[in-house]
């Protein structure tokens, strides 16, 4: 789970201002640990290793750790946190959450209804941005 930094690192969220934000202060204590790790050891070394960031928060090596890991970043809270980190715009973090459900959906072969939904909302979405361009 290793994540090469983005060359614009310079436009990042730094951590004393992610921790400012509402959406940490609603974060459990093991989930704050685990963002404030992620987050500067990525900021630090170019790389964002969940695992790393999971042990760290952890504070012992489990053998399921990687699995904690998948955990943490799947958690929609944390995965809001560091949009804010990453300055992702609604439309990424749209097209993004529409990818994973649709990633799902093709695993089983069937579409589910809420992806459905998910691609009708988006279309909405595209038509109501191309008007105001």
């Amino acid at each position: 789970m290793l994540v090469t930094n983005h060359p614009d690192q310079a436009d990042y969220m730094n951590v004393q201002l992610l921790v400012e934000t509402d959406a940490f202060k609603k974060l459990s204590p093991l989930a704050r640990r685990f963002v404030v790790d992620y987050v500067a050891m990525g900021l630090d070394s170019g790389t964002y290793d969940a695992v790393a960031a999971t042990r760290f928060a952890l504070g012992q090596n489990k053998p399921n750790i990687q699995v904690r890991a998948h955990q943490m970043m799947s958690n929609q809270r944390i995965r809001h946190v560091l949009d804010l980190h990453f300055r992702r715009s609604e439309l990424e973090v749209l097209l993004s959450a529409i990818q994973r459900a649709a990633k799902k959906s093709d695993k089983l072969g069937l579409l589910y209804p809420a992806v459905a939904k998910a691609l009708i909302v988006f279309a909405k979405y595209v038509d109501t941005k191309e008007v105001k361009s």
